[in-house]
């Protein structure tokens, strides 16, 4: 939980230098988790862009930790007493992350004017899960800690992507910082002089589209859920500002359908239609790349014989008859005589059977003439059939 008082219109209006916290606060009227707490060591002034804040649980040097709230302990807020200010002006208070700051592009959850004694507010956070990383920043609309290095920050956050944002437009425009970023290293603060260009550019300083900030993957959300008026005397203004229930309510962002999916899904429709599954796919890959390459490389000569074999093998009878056999015998040759008889009625069949068959020169004869019976190869169609 972390609550900043933004004074800076009190400071700009009563005096001309910045307050002193125990001017501000109560003595001993801080109180967290029902102990008490020194007010000026826990509230921890900063310079922000809306103003001077006293940050209550803020990330510093002071705190490098965050407090941590128990649903065990008896008290789950945060109570303070400050000094009424002259005027009337009401007081912003945040209630956000603790590794955020407040900025022009947040927006306080109260503007406590003296009359609320208690805000009681929820928590919602939203984590996201890791699967989420094979998506890009822009599609799940988040980022996570390690992906994006800040030069304000340790650590990412909206606030100081915003930030950062601003810086470089000032610096772009005016070589120059605006005073309240101080103590960040190679950003220089404007002079005096140098003030009035953040004026005439401030509409694209504030600027921030050309950046694409997006919120950190594991963000919290704070929401006054219940005010509560009380008597407040015309010196002093209580406040108690605490969570409302327990436990919280969490978000989780995943990946509901991922590549993996995908990938099963088609597997299963072309296992379903086609009766072949990825791997099948990718055995026929193979097979006619690696493999044919490995083999015509390292099994050349067993290719080789694998090819003079099959040409010297005789040719198989096909039987091209339609007729069945319980009507008509089986003709003589399986119909290859019949067909020869058509064609060379006056050729043996013996002959024409050795020119049919035999189409490579057998070793150690000499040139053999062509037989228009060569261009004949099975399977013969059915058309030379009576």
């Amino acid at each position: 939980m972390l609550g900043t008082l933004n004074l800076a219109r009190n400071i700009t209006r009563e005096s001309k230098q910045i307050p002193n916290c125990e001017l501000i606060f109560v003595p001993d009227s801080c109180e967290f988790l029902s102990r008490k707490q020194d007010c000026c060591a826990n509230f921890v002034p900063m310079l922000t862009e809306v103003g001077l804040c006293f940050g209550f649980n803020l990330k510093n040097d002071r705190h490098p930790k965050p407090y941590m709230i128990k649903d065990t302990d008896a008290s789950w807020g945060l109570k303070f007493s400050i000094t009424k200010p002259l005027s009337n002006a009401n007081i912003p208070i945040y209630i956000h992350d603790f590794y955020e700051v407040p900025t022009i592009d947040s927006t306080p959850q109260h503007d406590w004017d003296y009359i609320v004694e208690q805000l009681s507010f929820s928590m919602k956070q939203t984590y996201t899960t890791n699967d989420t990383r094979q998506l890009s920043i822009k599609q799940r609309h988040c980022v996570f800690d390690d992906e994006v290095k800040l030069e304000v920050e340790d650590i990412y956050t909206f606030s100081g992507c915003t930030r950062q944002c601003r810086m470089k437009n000032s610096i772009r425009k005016c070589r120059c910082v605006p005073p309240f970023y101080l103590n960040i290293r190679g950003y220089r603060v404007c002079r005096s002089d140098e003030v009035q260009c953040i004026v005439d550019n401030l509409m694209e300083i504030m600027a921030v589209d050309n950046c694409d900030c997006q919120l950190r993957c594991f963000n919290t959300i704070y929401e006054v859920e219940k005010m509560k008026i009380g008597t407040q005397s015309n010196f002093t203004a209580k406040m108690e500002a605490s969570f409302v229930s327990w436990p919280m309510v969490k978000y989780k962002r995943e990946v509901l359908f991922g590549w993996v999916d995908l990938l099963v899904s088609f597997g299963g429709i072309a296992g379903l239609f086609l009766g072949c599954s990825l791997l099948s796919g990718v055995e026929t890959v193979y097979f006619f790349t690696i493999r044919a390459v490995c083999m015509i490389f390292s099994e050349r000569k067993r290719l080789e014989d694998i090819r003079r074999r099959r040409v010297l093998e005789p040719v198989p009878d096909y039987d091209l008859s339609l007729t069945p056999y319980f009507i008509k015998p089986p003709s003589p040759g399986n119909g290859t005589n019949e067909i020869l008889k058509r064609f060379y009625p006056d050729m043996s069949n013996e002959y024409a059977l050795k020119t049919l068959f035999i189409r490579v020169k057998p070793a150690g004869q000499g040139k053999k003439p062509k037989h228009p019976i060569e261009n004949i190869k099975p399977p013969f169609g059915i058309e030379f059939l009576n």
